[in-house]
């Protein structure tokens, strides 16, 4: 199993091999959902009209080929966000008071090594900023380690 970990490691790092994923961004209006798909994308931060339709787009950070899903933040899409839960392997959510509001004030994740086989979901909370460029890529690092 070493030898097959390490050839796959290789291969990602040269850029030949990624991990294949589905990505649901949610988050209410103006949260940065697109912004921050646009930064891992085209590594800019622009200006976005509100997303008024579901968008799909596919980019890698890392060693990640991501499927991504920008559904948008105001009520009407917030009823669609139900329908796309079971098709992800991950869920990114752009909103602080979310931890707040879900009691999420001690996680765990980033100091604890995961267990596929738990069936507990892990949930990791980062602090980011996509103008200042930081916390993003630590979140999708973490979040790498459970996709398969």
């Amino acid at each position: 199993m070493f030898m097959v970990n390490w050839f796959y490691d290789t291969l990602a790092s040269l850029g030949l091999y990624h991990k294949n994923a589905k990505i649901l961004f949610l988050g209410l209006d103006n949260a940065g959902k697109t912004t921050l798909l646009h930064m891992l994308k085209e590594n800019r931060v622009q200006a976005h009209v509100p997303t008024l339709h579901p968008n799909t787009d596919e980019l890698i950070v890392g060693q990640l080929k991501l499927k991504t899903f920008d559904l948008g933040g105001h009520e009407t899409a917030r009823r669609l966000w139900q329908d796309y839960f079971t098709t992800v392997d991950g869920v990114v959510y752009l909103e602080e008071e979310l931890k707040y509001a879900l009691g999420l004030l001690d996680t765990y994740g980033k100091d604890t090594k995961p267990d596929k086989n738990s069936g507990v979901r892990p949930i990791e909370i980062y602090m980011c900023s996509v103008v200042r460029r930081m916390g993003y890529k630590d979140g999708f690092q973490w979040l790498a380690q459970f996709l398969s």
